[in-house]
């Protein structure tokens, strides 16, 4: 059964929940495709730039990254986690446009993704224009809570 393969993430009554739902609402937003779109990897294996923790060298930029920063327990409604989407991009301006196109993506979505019902998605705070010095790449992103259950 499903508890008996590890996953990352957390579990809904015994099945695993990864922010990989949050994957799947970024790329049905056309305005996020659009930016990031279907450029990595070879003509076989290519993957569209959204990535979990972190983006594989020779990744073309931009790119987003997802991650689950923590979580919690709510009764009776369902459960919440804290997740955060970092915007990848080669300058300042282009990097929080795309940042705020996935925070306009995400906040106050609701609806079923993989089985998952999405009560909702809240912005907790945001970061913007930092350039990191090991690859020159500047970054933003954005802190969410999402409370959901199963569907």
């Amino acid at each position: 059964g499903p508890d008996s393969e590890e996953h990352t993430g957390i579990r809904i009554r015994g099945y695993p929940m990864t922010t990989d739902v949050i994957r799947q609402i970024l790329l049905n937003d056309s305005d996020v495709f659009a930016s990031i779109g279907f450029t990595y990897g070879t003509p076989a294996t290519k993957e569209i730039r959204c990535f979990r923790s972190d983006f594989p060298n020779g990744t073309t930029i931009p790119c987003l990254t997802y991650h689950d920063i923590g979580g919690g327990y709510p009764d009776p409604v369902g459960r919440s986690i804290a997740f955060q989407v970092t915007a990848w991009t080669q300058d300042e301006i282009s990097c929080k446009t795309l940042a705020d196109k996935v925070e306009k993506a995400l906040a106050e979505f609701s609806g079923t993704v993989n089985g998952i019902r999405i009560e909702g998605i809240d912005p907790i705070s945001f970061v913007d224009s930092y350039r990191e010095a090991a690859t020159n790449l500047w970054y933003s992103y954005r802190k969410f809570s999402m409370l959901y259950g199963v569907a």
